[in-house]
């Protein structure tokens, strides 16, 4: 901790207009020069009766302060501040009269806050990351080295010795919802609305009142953006003040549709965001969900957004939007590990992916707590007709739940379902006392028409779900995944109780039969929502919001800055990394002191003289 440097100012304070004199307050407490005061005659005495009055007391004029009625005074041998306070005080030619008060350049403190020590995006010493979870996303794979390079860090203690303060600019997390009770959020949530936001999930343009988190992504992003300072709790965010606007545009199970994303973000510029964090994307190009970029771009708003987590080039293998739009107003960020190198996930691009940012072991606000059942899929579920338990051979063998029962998974054997079926397999899972419910598996599907499909369903009192039960998904040739299993999710929510069936029931017609379909890892993840716990994830979702965070802080400092000109900052103030060099448009990692110090380079017109 470096010493604090003292500066001893002769300050004059403002003077207040009042019938009479004006007092001088004075308490011991308040740090003062030792046998000085600042004396301010009233402007119509002359300098002998100043004089004078200082000669009473043996004072001595050490100078004048800007006038010749305002004085610097030099007390007399053991004289006490206050004694000579109160004699100025009393005397009729006084206008006022105050001590020499001291005052500091106070060097940057850190915070205090417990889970501090693990944020290494803020401070990187080398320390190893507790309880580290692994990839944000299924397509990642683990692996990431957790222990990095002492100084390989943000440089943020740096920025916050000028700001720590964004509350003056409206940043919108729009993603699975904030859980705005959190005790790490609570105090930086944006007050517009009564719960801080609004869910647009399923609801229309006009939205709904509550978009508390049901995933805890968007409780994590919107913890590294702002998570509070310095109160005993959590660690801290890139933002000590904020407000933190909750946009909910991802269900339970982290998926949105182009109408929910379009009418959140669309939202946010109405109630005149600043900075839009989005840590998510999709594959294809979507034209309403440009749109509402552009206009986000018109009215003045950053959009900070993910580079995702598959470790691609997304200018020439596998686009990833919004990160693959155009406009001036996106900064994509790449995720870096402990020690500034690419992560193992993140994907990057030259011409799209902008910046690189922090992303891997991120300590962070989460909704609650989670516990997930992953099946063995090897006893228990009730079956019928030709479903049945197999394995499969994927470099590790898995057990699956298939139909037909010797499903072939290279669909190489000629193993086929039978046709007229409607067979059905379900087990019971106990998901009481949970707030949300999700469930997730991945499958293979070999189907040859669209009168062959499979649905998925669910039952909150258990038994067969086919029967009373509620469908969640159904899958027909269109859905045929080929030689590979694709992860499934759904929220099951509603089925929360002791008893929820889910279940699987393949239904073919009497023409054509296929291989079938094979299910493997099925789990069911319970989340109990709270306001007291704490994840670590990785991913470029985490990058995004260190980059959101910074753009709100520099905004709040440098608030004549147009979206251009915070863009620019942001992307142009950073320090170069080998790590992205020519994988990224800036080969740059983002870096609070000096995006906070940052000044443009001058525009120079060259000039042809003849």
């Amino acid at each position: 901790m470096k010493n604090l440097i003292s500066v001893f100012t002769c300050a004059l304070l403002a003077f207040l207009a009042m019938s009479g004199r004006a007092l001088a307050t004075f308490t011991t407490a308040a740090p003062h020069v030792s046998g000085e005061v600042i004396v301010h005659f009233k402007s119509t005495t002359t300098q002998s009766s100043r004089h004078r009055s200082l000669a009473r007391r043996a004072h001595v004029k050490l100078a004048d302060l800007g006038a010749p009625h305002i004085l610097h005074v030099k007390l007399g041998a053991q004289e006490s501040v206050r004694s000579a306070l109160q004699f100025y005080e009393n005397d009729p030619d006084v206008e006022f009269v105050q001590p020499n008060y001291i005052y500091t350049i106070k060097a940057f403190t850190r915070p205090t806050d417990p889970l501090y020590a693990q944020q290494w995006a803020f401070r990187n010493t080398g320390q190893t990351i507790l309880s580290a979870n692994g990839p944000d996303a299924p397509d990642a794979t683990n692996g990431q080295p957790n222990g990095g390079t002492s100084g390989d860090d943000m440089s943020m203690e740096g920025a916050w010795a000028i700001s720590t303060d964004c509350s003056p600019v409206i940043v919108a997390v729009v993603d699975t919802g904030v859980n705005y009770n959190h005790e790490d959020l609570a105090g930086n949530m944006w007050t517009g609305l009564a719960l801080h936001g609004k869910n647009f999930v399923g609801t229309g343009p006009g939205g709904s009142a509550d978009p508390m988190d049901q995933a805890g992504h968007g409780t994590h992003v919107a913890g590294i953006i702002a998570a509070q300072a310095n109160n005993g709790k959590g660690g801290v965010g890139v933002c000590w003040t904020a407000q933190i606007m909750a946009v909910r545009v991802l269900d339970a199970t982290g998926s949105g549709t182009t109408v929910d994303i379009a009418n959140g973000v669309n939202f946010a510029v109405a109630n005149r965001v600043k900075v839009i964090n989005m840590s998510l994307g999709g594959p294809v190009f979507d034209q309403t969900f440009s749109d509402a970029i552009t206009a986000a771009y018109s009215a003045g708003v950053v959009v900070v957004v993910a580079a995702g987590n598959s470790a691609l080039n997304v200018d020439t293998n596998a686009p990833s939007y919004p990160c693959n739009f155009n406009q001036a107003n996106i900064i994509c960020v790449a995720a870096l590990n402990q020690s500034n190198g690419l992560a193992y996930y993140s994907n990057f691009g030259a011409t799209s992916v902008d910046v690189g940012a922090p992303g891997s072991n991120i300590v962070s606000t989460w909704v609650g707590t989670e516990s997930t059942t992953t099946d063995n899929l090897s006893a228990g579920w009730t079956m019928a007709g030709g479903w049945g338990y197999t394995t499969a051979n994927l470099g590790t063998i898995y057990n699956l739940i298939a139909n037909p029962a010797n499903f072939d998974y290279t669909q190489s054997l000629g193993h086929n379902f039978t046709l007229n079926a409607d067979d059905r397999i379900y087990k019971n899972f106990n998901l009481a006392g949970a707030t949300v419910a999700t469930a997730a598996y991945y499958s293979e599907l070999a189907l040859t028409s669209a009168t062959n499909f499979v649905n998925v369903n669910y039952k909150s009192t258990g038994g067969d779900p086919f029967t009373g039960g509620v469908q969640v998904g159904t899958f027909s040739s269109t859905d045929n995944t080929g030689l590979a299993f694709y992860r499934q999710d759904f929220n099951i929510t509603p089925c929360i109780s002791a008893t929820c069936a889910v279940g699987f029931r393949l239904i073919s017609d009497g023409a054509r039969v296929a291989s079938g379909v094979g299910i493997l890892l099925f789990s069911v993840t319970k989340l109990t929502t709270d306001s007291i716990h704490y994840n670590v994830i990785e991913g470029t979702s985490m990058a995004s919001p260190y980059v959101a965070g910074l753009a709100a802080l520099v905004a709040s400092y440098n608030p004549s800055e147009s979206v251009d000109q915070l863009v620019n900052t942001i992307k142009k103030s950073g320090v170069g990394l080998l790590s992205l060099s020519e994988i990224t448009t800036t080969g740059k990692a983002v870096n609070g002191w000096d995006a906070m110090t940052y000044i443009a380079p001058p525009v120079i017109t060259s000039h042809l003289v003849q």
